[in-house]
């Protein structure tokens, strides 16, 4: 929905963060860190990759897994 986005922490650390009031408040609902600018969606899930691995949500951005091994 219009209210709920993700962001890559950058200066603040590592990880990502979620906001479902368009930004006033924020979570971080993963430690790892992204390399890819924007998570991509396929159907009713989002990925994006990170240096671990490939990082994989299908709660609405809630939760992040990793999934895979780090690209070389």
């Amino acid at each position: 929905d219009a209210n709920t986005f993700v962001a890559c922490r950058g200066q603040e650390g590592d990880g990502i963060c979620r906001s479902i009031d368009q930004g006033k408040t924020r979570s971080q609902v993963s430690d790892c860190k992204v390399n890819g600018k924007v998570p991509v969606r396929w159907g009713d899930r989002f990925y994006w990759t990170a240096e671990r691995g490939l990082l994989m949500t299908a709660d609405r951005r809630a939760t992040w897994q990793l999934t895979g091994d780090p690209l070389p």
